[in-house]
């Protein structure tokens, strides 16, 4: 793969990212409210409703230019925030792996 198909496909896979996952809502079975945004470089998964009202973020991804940084920040004594480095291959492999996942998941309603 050339440069220039590596960042081709690099900038189809942000605007795939941007274009799918902005201002968008999700509600779990428990009622708890999330919400993807756009923040100034990076994607962010925020609490919006049904949790505790200390709990702001609770994920983000960050385009570094080689690859992306996740942050699982921590609002508990008991466990500790954890980033996640990985290269596009490698989240593109994890796109796939849960996209099939997602599809043949029979335990979904």
């Amino acid at each position: 793969m050339t440069n220039e198909e590596l960042l081709a496909h690099i900038d189809s896979l942000r605007t795939y990212l941007v274009n799918n996952m902005k201002e968008e809502y999700f509600e779990d079975e428990d009622g708890c409210v999330e919400q993807i945004t756009e923040g100034d470089d990076e994607l962010l998964l925020k609490a919006k409703g049904g949790y505790s009202s200390h709990v702001d973020v609770l994920a983000s991804v960050k385009n570094t230019g080689n690859g992306f940084i996740f942050h699982f920040p921590s609002y508990s004594c008991t466990a500790q925030e954890n980033y996640i480095c990985m290269g596009y291959d490698e989240a593109e492999y994890i796109r796939k792996l849960l996209t099939y996942q997602h599809k043949h998941d029979t335990t979904r309603s």
